[in-house]
């Protein structure tokens, strides 16, 4: 481990009550050759101040004169890292303290050789309580699995080598949401992908994620098809999957017509399907059943807080 170094993205935007608990938590990695970029997305709360007091090498602070998204930061800190391996970490997020260490350790075993990703376990927490543990399963070639779910989570959660990252590009700015998603399956598609069996990331919930955002769903979702449309093509089960969930956000928000557009275009793919049958006859009962039945079947609530998957 003595030559590898592990450069650690951290893109923020107006997040000044929760970037600091962020690079706090990578600066305090048992695994410590690192360095942390932190690329301020223009924004116009005290973050600058918060990010200025941070006293330590390692940080380097760029920051955009305009705008432009959690995507283009993090490719602004990929063109400015030097590490062999890549992690990101969103800035309401943190990670446990042996986190970098402990995916480390599985690129450098003999299956890590050939590895391009490795992710790990994560929790939510809403109002101070941890909830919901996701434990990876899932390894080798997963990139089928994985069409049709991102089981690999955020950006928060993976280290990636960054010769792959170089191989694939980095993260794709047309889309609105499900950007980290569309990464992860061109890394897994060219890539063995591991796993550190164990939770190291908490995921923060406070409403203003792009997954409390139904609309901001359906444009990534809808972007995701037609950009792996090759592959979801070879597995129907696969793309069925995103035309039955494109109807049920579309359902969710009350677009009725393309609810039934995408249930249908799922059908087609895969008839038996009981989900899809369960939504179509769901578009046809009245809306505060069909909403009710949805919330508690199609999202994940925290409190008050909706999340659309």
């Amino acid at each position: 481990m003595t030559n590898t170094k592990i450069s650690v993205i951290i893109p923020t935007y107006r997040r000044s009550q929760f970037v600091l608990q962020a690079v706090q938590s990578v600066l305090k990695q048992s695994f410590d050759s690192i360095e942390v970029i932190v690329v301020d997305d223009y924004s116009c709360d005290n973050t600058s101040d918060i990010l200025k007091g941070i006293n330590d090498p390692r940080v380097v602070f760029v920051q955009h004169d305009a705008n432009k998204g959690a995507p283009a930061a993090r490719n602004t800190g990929l063109s400015v890292s030097s590490g062999s391996y890549i992690a990101f970490l969103d800035d309401d997020d943190y990670w446990q303290p042996d986190k970098l260490e402990k995916q480390l350790n599985v690129f450098l075993s003999r299956d890590g050789e050939s590895a391009g990703l490795v992710y790990c376990g994560f929790k939510y927490k809403h109002d101070g309580i941890e909830k919901k543990m996701t434990i990876p399963h899932l390894k080798g070639d997963i990139c089928m699995p994985l069409l049709s779910k991102n089981f690999i989570g955020s950006a928060s959660i993976p280290l990636v080598r960054k010769e792959c990252l170089d191989s694939v590009g980095g993260f794709d700015e047309s889309f609105e949401s499900c950007q980290d998603w569309d990464l992860w399956v061109r890394v897994a598609a060219k890539y063995p992908v591991l796993y550190s069996p164990e939770y190291l990331v908490v995921r923060t919930v406070h409403g203003e994620q792009i997954s409390a955002n139904c609309s901001r769903k359906v444009q990534g979702r809808k972007r995701f098809i037609e950009k792996h449309r090759a592959l979801l093509d070879r597995w129907p089960k696969q793309l069925a999957s995103h035309w039955q969930r494109l109807g049920t956000l579309f359902s969710l928000i009350g677009d009725i017509g393309c609810a039934r557009t995408y249930y249908w275009l799922a059908v087609k793919s895969n008839p038996f399907n009981w989900k899809t049958i369960f939504g179509i006859i769901l578009t046809y009962i009245p809306v505060k059943l069909r909403q009710k039945v949805l919330q508690k079947k199609a999202v994940v609530n925290y409190g008050d807080i909706t999340f659309f998957h």
